[in-house]
This record gives C-alpha cells, sequence and structure tokens, in this order.
C-alpha cells in the first residue's frame, strides 16, 4: 500500500547541486524540532547543503512547526509531510531516496547540534581519508532536567578508529546526530537491512566495513535521553520474552551483515556474545535455569572468562538491562 506525501520546497532557492543532505525524523517533537533545524541551519561552509525534513503524521503541532521552518528557511530546508505515519525505518529509508546530496548526516527531531562548522570538518576530513566511508564525533547525552554529560570518547586525538573497538560491548556506539557517511553508501543499504532490530547498529557495520571511521574528540551534539519516543524507552518497557526475541533477532541480522560486507566476525564477536549472554540472563530471571544454562553455554568461555566480574555484577545490579559502557553512551 502506498503512502501518499506532500513536498512543500521553495526549489528555485534551495541549492541545485548540495553536498551535504542532512536528514530530520521527526514525529511528536513539537517541543524539540525548532531547535534541532536551527542548529543545522547555523553551519558554516564553503559548500551548499539541504536539509530534508520527514515529518511522519505526528499527533501533537510538529506539522505546524515544521511549516514556519521551511518559510523561514526555504534555501535549506525541503519538508515531506507524509499521509500516514511510516515508522522510523520507513522514514529513514523515504528520505534517503530523496536526498541529493554527496554525503549523509542525520539529525532526529528532538536532538540538535551545539558546533556551527560540524559539517565543514567532517566534509573536509572524508573528503581527505578516503579510505573510510564514516565520520563521527562526541557528544552530550542531554538530560530532561538539563544536565549533559559527555560521551562515547575514544580519545582527545582525531584518527581511524576501527570497527573492532567501536562495536566492543552493548555501548553506544556513536552519537547518531554527529555521524557522516558517504552518500553513495548510504543509498546502497540492502533492503532487508530495513527489518534489524535497531538500525544504527547495523548502518555504522554497513559503513565502517571497509575501513572503521573517521573520529574527533569534538562535542558537537545532543543527544536528548529517555524520550518518549525514543528507542531506549521502548526497549526498557520490553518483556523478558520480547527482548530474548529481539536479541535474538540481532545476533541473526549481525551475522548477516557480516557476511554480506564481508566484515569478519571477530569484529562483532564482543557485541555478540553480549547478545547471547542477555538472552541467558533473560532465561535465569524467568526462573528456566535450564534452557538459561544452555544459552550461557553459547556465549565464548574465553570471553566469559574476561570481565566475568564486571559483566554479572552489571546484569545482576540493572536486573539485566544493558548500560552504556567504554565511557562513550
Amino acid at each position: 500500500m502506498t503512502n501518499p506525501h506532500v513536498e512543500i520546497a521553495d526549489h528555485e532557492r534551495l541549492p541545485t547541486a548540495p553536498r551535504v543532505s542532512i536528514v530530520v525524523m521527526t514525529y511528536n517533537h513539537e517541543p524539540y524540532l525548532r531547535e534541532a533545524v536551527e542548529s543545522l541551519a547555523r553551519q558554516v561552509t564553503s559548500f551548499e547543503y539541504e536539509i530534508l525534513i520527514g515529518e511522519d503524521a505526528s499527533h501533537d503541532r510538529t506539522r505546524d512547526v515544521a511549516l514556519g521552518l521551511q518559510a523561514e528557511f526555504p534555501h535549506l530546508v525541503r519538508l515531506f509531510l507524509s499521509e500516514r505515519n511510516r515508522g522510523m525505518t520507513g522514514n529513514f529509508r523515504f528520505l534517503i531516496d530523496l536526498c541529493r546530496g554527496e554525503y549523509f548526516a542525520g539529525c532526529e527531531g528532538d536532538d540538535f547540534w551545539i558546533d556551527d562548522h560540524k559539517l565543514e570538518r567532517q566534509v573536509h576530513a572524508l573528503d581527505r581519508v578516503r579510505t573510510v566511508d564514516m565520520a563521527f564525533t562526541r557528544g552530550y547525552r542531554l538530560y530532561g532536567d538539563g544536565t549533559r554529560v559527555a560521551g562515547w570518547n575514544y580519545g582527545d586525538q582525531p584518527r581511524v578508529v576501527s570497527s573492532r573497538e567501536m562495536f566492543r560491548g552493548l555501548g553506544y556506539i556513536a552519537p547518531a546526530a554527529s555521524s557522516m557517511m558517504r552518500g553513495e553508501l548510504v543509498r546502497s543499504l540492502p533492503d532487508w537491512i530495513d527489518d534489524a532490530p535497531v538500525g544504527d547498529v547495523f548502518h555504522y557495520l554497513a559503513a565502517t566495513a571497509r575501513g572503521g571511521a573517521w573520529y574527533e574528540p569534538n562535542l558537537t551534539v545532543c543527544y536528548r535521553m529517555a524520550q518518549p519516543t525514543s528507542f531506549s524507552v521502548a526497549h526498557e518497557n520490553r518483556t523478558d520474552e520480547e527482548l530474548i526475541a529481539f536479541f535474538k533477532s540481532a545476533i541473526d541480522y549481525v551475522e548477516r551483515t557480516c557476511r554480506h560486507y564481508r566484515v569478519p566476525r571477530r569484529v562483532m564477536a564482543e557485541r555478540l556474545n553480549e547478545y547471547q549472554l542477555q538472552i541467558a540472563w533473560r532465561r535465569f530471571n524467568q526462573r528456566k535455569m535450564l534452557s538459561g544454562l544452555w544459552e550461557l553455554a553459547r556465549v565464548d568461555a574465553d570471553f566469559l572468562a574476561r570481565g566475568a566480574g564486571r559483566r554479572l555484577s552489571r546484569l545482576i545490579g540493572l536486573g539485566g538491562r544493558a548500560e552504556p559502557d567504554h565511557g562513550r553512551g
């Protein structure tokens, strides 16, 4: 079934050949969307860029805010209004097909950028470091009381970070609003990846398969924590059985993505073992001891031996919930 949409854009004022397309997926973000788009519009660049806002049939006044922003920034904003809700994955794929830029960047409607030179530096980096397909930075986690906590720390110096280092444990890999990818990579993502249980992990795995990612220690973005529409809130409210299904699906899609992009399984070994450990813990939590022991036996013994105390105490203390680790999340 098709989902009709309306495009509102002033094509006579928009750039004809933008180097970067910034995608803003927004749903029920009325209190936040203006701050997000204004932060994108402030970018100081030596090239042209465009902002694509995908308003996904919100129930609040997000659409009105989006219309006001398009009118305010007609030289930057292309607004797409969906007739029916597409969902996060559907909205992402819909907007990607409309991007014209050589590079792709994203900022969900409840996040925002705090560095007006973010785009300029990342385009310069990807122009120069041709062996990678992705760039990212550090960022802040922003809590409801206004507290900002810096995270995603891979060191104090700009450098190429290997995919194996990025995918350690279950920590947040990179702040999504900070990432930039080559457009050809994003546009060529296989259709089946849309069914993966969480998009960012698999997009990052695809984007880092060739040579890792370019990292800069600058704090360029704010990521709002625990918003009602966020993945983290939905994840925390799942039942044990739903979480078991989630982690089993994650294992299947990691292995499929590794095969597709020819990524050695060892790159994802620690994360795969963490997923399997989560499944075992959920079985124990359900008092299904034999099933839990069988799932635990599938975890690599060396992995269990390394940092076993830390992992077990973390699982017990969180009731099985994974927390951001490595100082990044």
